[in-house]
């Protein structure tokens, strides 16, 4: 390796521990936020990306960081697009990469009992998911709470408000 790429490598594990905080209120696991100030928050898919990067360096972290966002499930079956360790969540949701985030971490341990631990809440996320936005009942999801529960927050595609069946959310259910 270059010095600079090394010294790319330690700034990056350096910004993934900095962004890792200990389970603590109704966050029952330790878990991550993308930025400690000003959200202080979990939030869903930034949640599973960062799993993707724990399952090289801290692949038991990675599950407990999934487990946390799961941990917060409503008992509806939703998972909200964020969760505060001092109360309150999101009514929205973020895309459902979660399956796809557990599944990795999975992979990077072998660990069956995680996977059996988090299965049953990962069904009831993508059951909620196909009951509340397939608003016309076509077997095709709509984002039907808009930008941010896209993780598109600022997309034009937003703007008039109008439902319509979404290539990404259904590749995301995929």
């Amino acid at each position: 390796l270059s010095s600079s790429s090394a010294a790319s490598d330690v700034y990056k594990r350096q910004v993934i521990k900095v962004n890792q905080m200990s389970a603590e209120g109704e966050i029952a696991y330790p878990w991550t936020t993308p930025d400690r100030w000003p959200h202080r928050h979990m939030w869903l898919w930034d949640s599973v990306f960062h799993s993707f990067a724990l399952n090289l360096i801290a692949p038991e972290r990675s599950q407990q960081t999934l487990q946390a966002v799961l941990h917060l499930q409503h008992p509806s079956g939703q998972i909200s697009h964020w969760g505060k360790p001092t109360g309150g969540l999101s009514s929205k949701t973020q895309p459902p990469i979660l399956a796809w985030g557990v599944w990795e971490a999975y992979c990077a341990r072998r660990d069956r009992a995680f996977l059996a631990h988090c299965y049953p809440k990962l069904a009831g996320y993508l059951n909620w998911v196909v009951e509340t936005m397939d608003t016309n009942d076509n077997g095709l999801c709509e984002w039907t709470r808009g930008g941010d529960e896209s993780g598109m927050d600022n997309s034009p595609r937003f703007d008039d408000e109008r439902l319509f069946d979404a290539v990404d959310i259904n590749a995301f259910m995929a």
